[in-house]
């Protein structure tokens, strides 16, 4: 059985294919198991410094033959889009900067500045590539 991520869930596998016998599935990770793998250091990033793909075994999948490979033009195509979108978040930072900053009618107030860096920062969910700090009368 092939499944694309999320079509063959734990709960399917474990509910309705391992205990029929015979069968065997084909699926994809999701995001967060392949995270976890890498913090149980079940594979290293590293790894694919030399090789694109690579077999490797953990406890949590026993029995299991887990596949992990790295899809270079999918990598290009993440970077460009955080570039992009940590630029437009830098932007738009700057012009509260700038609001705080301004001769006439300056933004003021810790809760109004933090309400427009919120807005920005939610839009973009750029949040953990920036340190904030926001004053009564300054950002």
């Amino acid at each position: 059985m092939v499944g694309d991520r999320g079509m063959l869930t734990d709960a399917r596998i474990r509910e309705d294919l391992r205990p029929n016998g015979g069968f065997e599935w084909i699926t994809a990770l999701r995001n967060a198991q392949i995270k976890k793998l890498i913090v149980n250091k079940s594979f290293q990033l590293s790894l694919f410094d030399k090789k694109d793909i690579a077999e490797i075994s953990d406890p949590d999948f026993p029995g299991e033959r887990l596949v992990v490979c790295r899809n270079p033009l999918l990598a290009a195509e993440r970077a460009r889009k955080r570039k992009e979108l940590l630029e437009a978040t830098e932007k738009e930072l700057e012009k509260i900067v700038s609001a705080t900053n301004r001769e006439t009618r300056p933004l003021k107030g810790k809760d109004k500045i933090a309400l427009r860096v919120g807005n920005v920062i939610s839009k973009y969910k750029m949040e953990k590539h920036f340190l904030q700090t926001i004053n009564e009368n300054d950002f």
